[in-house]
């Protein structure tokens, strides 16, 4: 950096540091962009733009600055809200919200009334954005969930759920989670809008980081703002990549070969498409180990002959993947079940079986169990059983059981073995990962060589993003995380069947879902 340019730098610096602090009791944190004042009894007094000084705080009703939930629980299986990128809701448990701020150097210690809970943050200002994460969560009992920073603004005109961003002609006000491990999302009001940046027991508590900034004349320079954020925060390069000419591309998706890829590549250039996409079904055998098929009897060799091809003649390649499931005939699968496959609950035999029994008895009621056809899959070690029926009264059964299902082997099983019920997907030709395992990572690993190998990619598009388990916010994200940053390059242009907020920074278009509420 030139030495004048880093001298202005430094002293923009100190001026915001010398502007953040302890004021008359208040906390007051001050980027170039943004103002934010919370008062020493922890709610939001204040959130103005930098340059006008115009007041967005909803100040009628103040907002904690901050709030815990202990005791609950998160609602399970919202797919429906999260396709609307709503905050999670929080049912059967204890709301404190903060009644105390203080702040020391960069370390802001919020205290709620009553529940003896002190959270200490790292506060980061730099010029254009503040950044606010948790370091320590001092209680004297479990806590489920923490928002971290919680703003309560007047109602504006425009507002993007996804990125938790808000916005008028003037200027914007974003809310946005600083790393995969904390959430973001907003509640309009006819009034005000609620925004929240939040973080979860059962993914993480400390390291969970909020990202607040400002943008003056949000509609040109928002992409500017948040490319900041993801540099500096290490995020995938969303900003960027939205800005990247091969968004605008239409695409032709169809089933390539070596012997007929010239004449799709005719059709395309016929009907004005500048992208071929396929998907990994017309090239493989299916989801989870991805071995090639018939068509491809030289695998990644003919694949690239292709994808070279399509290059070649001036168009752009994307490929569609299933990421977070196995083929129910690929080796995850069978002869020999993986024990990483998601199991939906677990039971444990009260009584040993043979290899012939017909019935399997468990110590747990299997009420709720799923009675859809064929999708009644128990797990126990190597084998796979098909169940038609179950009782809910005890003695506790699954019934009718098929055993060997899926050209796995029957065998005999002692009591206290655990029986774990597959986690079948709805399209139930597939059975969905355990994202808690590295059977994710491994499945990401193969495919990452096929494309890395056979690329550049202009476009993937990852579908079946909804098809993880609890905490479902988390995995949607996470899962297609687990596969883009094996990429190399990453392609520019992504779509998902569904998004979770932190997918914003990799998928570059939305609204691309299979189910529209």
């Amino acid at each position: 950096m030139h030495a004048g340019l880093a001298g202005r730098f430094g002293l923009i610096v100190a001026v915001l540091l010398a502007l953040a602090g302890q004021v008359g009791g208040q906390v007051v944190l001050q980027t170039q962009d943004l103002r934010l004042e919370i008062g020493a009894d922890g709610l939001v007094k204040s959130l103005t733009a930098g340059g006008s000084g115009l007041e967005y705080a909803w100040t009628a009703a103040p907002m904690p600055v901050a709030s815990i939930y202990r005791e609950g629980q998160m609602t399970v299986g919202s797919q429906e809200a999260y396709r609307e990128f709503e905050v999670p809701q929080y049912r059967g448990g204890q709301c404190v919200p903060a009644s105390a701020a203080s702040l020391a150097g960069d370390r802001l210690t919020i205290r709620f009334a009553g529940a003896n809970v002190a959270a200490t943050y790292q506060v980061t200002t730099a010029p254009h954005y503040l950044a606010f994460k948790l370091l320590s969560l001092a209680a004297d009992s479990i806590i489920d969930r923490i928002d971290l920073l919680q703003l309560r603004l007047r109602r504006l005109p425009f507002l993007g759920p996804w990125i938790d961003v808000a916005y008028d002609d003037q200027f914007g006000i974003c809310l946005c989670a600083g790393n995969i491990r904390t959430n973001a999302g907003m509640s309009p009001q006819a009034e005000y809008v609620e925004m929240r940046a939040l973080a979860t027991r059962d993914v993480a508590l400390e390291g969970a980081t909020a990202v607040l900034f400002g943008c003056p004349n949000p509609k040109q320079r928002f992409l500017d703002a948040m490319e900041v954020v993801e540099r500096d925060f290490g995020m995938p390069a969303g900003a960027r990549n939205r800005r990247a000419p091969v968004q605008d591309s239409s695409y032709l998706w169809c089933y390539p070969t070596p012997d007929n890829v010239d004449q799709y590549i005719t059709l395309a250039k016929r009907a004005g498409f500048r992208m071929i996409l396929f998907s990994y079904t017309s090239v493989t055998q299916g989801a989870g180990h991805f071995l090639f098929n018939q068509q491809f009897p030289n695998g990644i060799d003919d694949l690239k002959k292709v994808t070279d091809r399509i290059r070649s003649a001036g168009l752009a390649v994307g490929i569609h993947i299933h990421y977070s499931k196995a083929d129910r005939t690929d080796s995850y699968v069978t002869p020999v079940p993986d024990e990483r496959l998601h199991k939906v609950r677990t039971f444990l035999l009260s009584a040993a079986v043979d290899a012939k029994a017909d019935m399997l008895t468990v110590y747990e009621n299997p009420a709720g169990c799923t009675r859809d056809k064929d999708r009644r899959i128990l797990q126990i070690g190597q084998e796979l059983i098909a169940y038609r029926d179950y009782t809910t009264e005890p003695p506790y059964q699954f019934t009718g059981c098929e055993r060997g299902h899926l050209k796995t082997t029957a065998t005999s099983h002692s009591a206290g073995e655990p029986v774990g019920l597959l986690d079948v997907d709805d399209w139930v030709k597939f059975i969905r990962f355990d994202q808690a395992t590295d059977i994710q990572d491994e499945a990401a690993r193969r495919l990452a060589e096929i494309i890395n190998a056979t690329g550049p990619y202009d476009m993937l598009y990852f579908d079946g993003a909804e098809d993880v388990h609890d905490p479902f916010w988390y995995h949607v994200a996470n899962a297609q995380w687990r596969v883009y940053r094996l990429l190399r390059p990453a392609p520019p242009v992504c779509e998902a069947a569904m998004s979770g907020h932190f997918s914003w920074h990799i998928m570059s278009r939305g609204c691309a879902y299979d189910v529209v509420n």
